[in-house]
């Protein structure tokens, strides 16, 4: 019994420390899984969560990984039908925690020979899926919704859009069911998976902004052009989405402590959040919400919107500055601020755009895309198009592509050029199916107006 009770200990500590090298130590397990431990399912797959966290964060991924996995089968060797989710469980997080650690391992630890990424998300979904079936725990739904999401986002995988969509729809109604029976609980049982509850909260916003934004590049640099867009598809399908997109943000800020309104960001920018993600990403979310609604024409006041969208993009530019100047740690991506330049641009508050513009870009170290795609804009909101040509042509003439702006989409935005400048959509030099060509159809008749 006192073996048992010093196993129990030394695992509860390492449970709640997150330390893997003395518990190990002190189980005598660096090594070797003990005899002791191989009985049991319970100090197997609890034995087999420290050691995944030894190979993810430490430095013998191939030791430990193995260790974990051997834990696993023993565990499921000895399991019964009462224990058999328990095992199940934990061999779902380690596929989970391969998954979404496969770049980092991989480029840590280069010549390590692992499964391929699919197979370990495979492996994940039917385990995750398995324990849906059975008694599936709150941290267990989270976590399959999580993987939905991420998977569908994932490019590395080469799957259709059709079935990343899928994915999405599913990731949501996943997150919306979490969020439903959260209402269910005791407020002590609230209290114990606050954490839980404020992640489901800030991730059914990105997933749903996943769905609402779900066209194409040109699609969008045509809806800020275009006088009056076309209203989309589905209209009550996407307000509802939208309701818990902003739930769900909104929710998401007042867990992080975050104010409506910032009257001071610099200690925003500084101050610690006790959920991830940091303060820049959830108002940058936030702006995105409140943009995408009036974009969409899913907004009942879009006046009011624009402007809680455009204050959101500017605080987290303003949190992601102060960070930087402070020579304090920063995602390094400059989103917050292409998207504020981008809100500006849709509106034609064009001496906002100029203000921002000068304001980050004498600090921030924006690359040649944005910088070249904000000049088109500028120019193109002013009818100055051959000085838009000019700043598009320049960019093409270096030939350094880079993601914000390849070769197909600078011919794109050569083609809107043309377009708008002649008035005719005859001129486009680029390849579009039959949709595509009408947008450039809307943009010739309205300059012609």
């Amino acid at each position: 019994m006192k073996q048992k009770n010093e196993i129990n200990t030394i695992l509860q500590y390492a449970e709640s420390s997150r330390e893997w090298a003395g518990p190990l130590q002190s189980l005598g397990a660096t090594d070797q899984i003990p005899e002791a431990m191989t009985t049991s399912v319970s100090y197997l797959c609890r034995l087999a969560y420290v050691y995944l966290r030894a190979a993810l964060w430490g430095h013998d991924y191939e030791k430990y990984i193995g260790l974990t996995y051997e834990a696993l089968r023993l565990a499921k060797k000895c399991q019964t039908q009462d224990k058999e989710s328990m095992s199940v469980r934990c061999a779902a997080y380690v596929y989970y925690s391969e998954y979404l650690q496969y770049t980092p391992i991989s480029k840590k630890f280069p010549r390590c020979q692992r499964e391929k990424r699919e197979t370990y998300l495979t492996k994940a979904f039917t385990c995750y899926e398995y324990l849906l079936k059975q008694d599936a725990s709150l941290y267990d739904s989270f976590r399959y919704a999580y993987l939905l999401y991420r998977a569908a986002e994932d490019f590395c995988l080469t799957w259709p859009m059709t079935k990343r969509k899928r994915l999405k729809e599913e990731a949501f109604a996943q997150f919306s069911q979490i969020l439903r029976g959260w209402k269910e609980l005791s407020s002590e049982d609230q209290k114990r998976h606050e954490r839980l509850f404020h992640k489901t909260c800030y991730n059914i916003g990105r997933c749903g902004l996943a769905l609402l934004q779900g066209q194409s590049w040109l699609q969008k640099e045509f809806l800020m052009v275009l006088a009056s867009p076309p209203k989309a598809a589905k209209q009550a399908e996407r307000k509802q989405i939208l309701r818990w997109v902003l739930y769900g943000l909104e929710e998401a800020r007042k867990g992080a402590g975050l104010p409506e309104i910032a009257e001071d960001l610099v200690a925003v920018a500084h101050q610690n959040q006790p959920y991830p993600p940091q303060s820049g990403d959830i108002y940058y979310s936030l702006g995105k919400a409140y943009e995408c609604a009036v974009t969409l024409r899913l907004s009942d006041l879009p006046h009011d919107d624009t402007e809680r969208a455009e204050r959101y993009y500017t605080y987290a530019c303003e949190i992601d500055r102060q960070r930087r100047l402070d020579k304090q740690p920063v995602t390094g991506f400059t989103h917050m601020y292409a998207a504020l330049f981008r809100l500006y641009y849709s509106q034609r508050e064009l001496e906002k755009f100029a203000a921002a513009w000068q304001r980050y870009g004498a600090d921030i170290p924006f690359t040649a895309d944005l910088r070249t795609i904000c000049a088109v804009r500028w120019y193109f909101c002013r009818g100055e198009y051959d000085r838009a040509r000019t700043a598009l042509q320049n960019y093409i003439d270096d030939a350094k592509w880079l993601p914000g702006l390849s070769e197909k989409k600078t011919q794109s935005l050569m083609d809107m050029i043309d377009t708008a400048d002649s008035g005719s959509a005859h001129v486009v030099k680029g390849t579009y199916n039959e949709y595509q060509m009408r947008f450039f159809q809307r943009l010739a008749k309205q300059a012609q107006a």
